[in-house]
């Protein structure tokens, strides 16, 4: 019976504590900066109490309510506390230290062992998520090149078709954790592409310059019914940072681009592996739809790679740039 008190007034404790914070983790108007605040502040008042002091007053606690009531305690000094028993699979990656304490490495010896690489990948993308989460509410931009900023001078955009993924049946749709981190999200791109489309009558057939046929300047694209997503559209700095994606869902067409640039609107340069043919077709756009005007400021040029297959006056021009 001392035993189901003693519980009860750990439950009873540790409930009081947590209240608060539960309460507030639930609020519609959550500050995310004071619940990490909260959080951290609960789990050291939680440590706090780890001891045999507290343990005692609770015992005391108890012991005077068991008086009490009337109810017979036994003569042992403590009821000792069990631990857990963990599956059989788990005791080889148990380590053998005190509570809040690692024996320190003295050697590359100590870091060799088993790892249990499922639970490795889950603990490894929580860990980035959280890191995620804290560079947000520090204001920070992960996909930023320190030697662009603040003043970005060229931007590269390419698309990789070897980044697709099929259709599943019955796949449910939840929200991914780092959704508009790094690839924009679907819906704004959807909504954009639907605008530019809308404005200019897109033509059909495969763009030429020089004896190339380049599948990527194609103003329409059908989409692949066995796909979901045909690749990604990736804009890169100069140095090779990484700055922003975009999913493809109707192959490498012009407004994909259009969107990447509008994101880098502040860069002078914008090299592609199709700009001969991508010029005319912003030209167009940004015509029928003036807020595109600004688009016509930045210069476009073509890769030194890209630029072998254009013909002889094509490269001579976009290289100049």
């Amino acid at each position: 019976m001392r035993s189901l008190l003693c519980s009860s007034f750990c439950f009873e404790h540790l409930f009081r504590t947590t209240t608060f914070l539960s309460d507030f983790l639930q609020a519609p108007d959550l500050d995310l900066a004071s619940a990490l605040s909260l959080i951290e502040s609960l789990i050291s008042s939680l440590e706090e109490k780890r001891n045999d002091n507290s343990w005692g007053e609770m015992l005391e606690k108890a012991q005077a309510l068991c008086t009490k009531s009337g109810i017979a305690v036994h003569s042992e000094d403590r009821v000792e506390r069990r631990c857990p028993l963990q599956p059989p699979r788990l005791q080889e990656f148990i380590v053998d230290a005190p509570m809040g304490q690692r024996p320190p490495l003295t050697s590359t010896d100590d870091t060799t062992g088993n790892v249990n690489a499922d639970a490795f990948q889950r603990n490894f993308l929580q860990y980035v998520y959280c890191k995620s989460e804290e560079s947000k509410l520090l204001g920070k931009d992960p996909f930023n090149c320190p030697a662009c900023s603040p003043e970005m001078v060229a931007v590269s955009v390419d698309g990789n078709r070897k980044l697709y993924r099929f259709q599943k049946a019955n796949q449910r749709e939840e929200p991914g954790f780092f959704d508009g981190v790094f690839l924009a999200k679907d819906s704004e791109v959807s909504t954009f592409v639907e605008e530019v489309r809308g404005a200019v009558k897109s033509t059909t057939g495969r763009a030429i310059c020089g004896e190339t046929h380049w599948s990527a300047a194609r103003e329409t694209s059908r989409q692949s019914n066995k796909l979901d997503e045909e690749g990604v559209e990736v804009a890169v700095c100069r140095h090779g940072f990484l700055l922003k994606g975009l999913n493809m869902y109707q192959g490498e067409i012009f407004a994909y681009p259009m969107f990447l640039q509008k994101e880098f609107q502040s860069a002078k340069f914008l090299a592609m592996d199709v700009t001969c043919q991508y010029v005319p077709y912003m030209d167009k756009v940004s015509e029928a739809l003036t807020h595109f005007k600004p688009f016509q400021e930045m210069r476009h040029c073509l890769s030194v790679m890209h630029a072998k297959a254009h013909n002889t006056k094509c490269e001579v021009k976009l290289l100049s740039n």
